[in-house]
């Protein structure tokens, strides 16, 4: 199971809690169970399964974390074999 966390952490129960005021850069890709997000720490990566909401809302609280907040409902994120 994978939550976020007042709005900063992300947690994979058993695995791993992630600053996300912490990731410099995420990439996705959508696949049979949800999105997949990247989380990209320096040489690092976290591999993070969510459902599109919850992708959303994450690189959302991401940005805003970057100085300017972006609403990704807005935009089309999933895409079986494309990015959109």
């Amino acid at each position: 199971m994978s939550e976020l966390i007042d709005e900063r952490y992300v947690m994979k129960a058993g695995s791993y809690l992630a600053d996300l005021s912490l990731v410099e850069f995420i990439t996705w890709r959508q696949n049979d169970d949800g999105i997949l997000l990247k989380l990209h720490l320096g040489q690092k990566e976290i591999r993070f399964l969510s459902t599109k909401e919850m992708a959303t809302e994450i690189m959302g609280i991401w940005t805003k974390f970057r100085g300017q907040e972006i609403d990704f409902t807005e935009y089309e994120i999933g895409g079986k074999y494309e990015f959109n």
